[in-house]
């Protein structure tokens, strides 16, 4: 596959984006939610698998989606709209960052001494 026919691919996968959610959240609501605010970004082929890169993928239910019944599901239906017969890999683009809550917590804690401090 070549970067015209990735582009092609992507460009199908995100006209009917949409669909494939509503059937989705026919199917299994817990997949849906994953996807829901999920964003196909790119898409490339490698060893015989294409894979799907997403941003906005609802990372806590990784494990859920990753069962090889719910994985079927999600392989099956990304085939159907592409219109491939080929391993479909879905893979999370950017992982947003976790804010550091050690360091928020030091603020908050440095600030309260500073208006004590202030207060004298």
């Amino acid at each position: 596959m070549n970067g015209v026919e990735s582009e092609e691919l992507l460009k199908k996968l995100k006209e009917r984006w949409f669909d494939l959610l509503q059937v989705m959240k026919n199917i299994d609501k817990e997949l849906f939610s994953y996807f829901m605010n999920g964003e196909p970004t790119a898409i490339e082929e490698k060893d015989d698998k294409i894979f799907i890169y997403f941003q906005y993928l609802d990372i806590p239910l990784i494990d859920y989606v990753e069962e090889a019944q719910n994985k079927k599901i999600v392989e099956d239906l990304f085939k159907k709209v592409l219109e491939v017969d080929k391993e479909i890999v879905c893979a999370v683009e950017n992982i947003p960052d976790i804010p550091d809550v050690t360091r928020y917590l030091e603020d908050a804690k440095e600030k309260k001494e500073r208006n004590n401090a202030s207060k004298r």
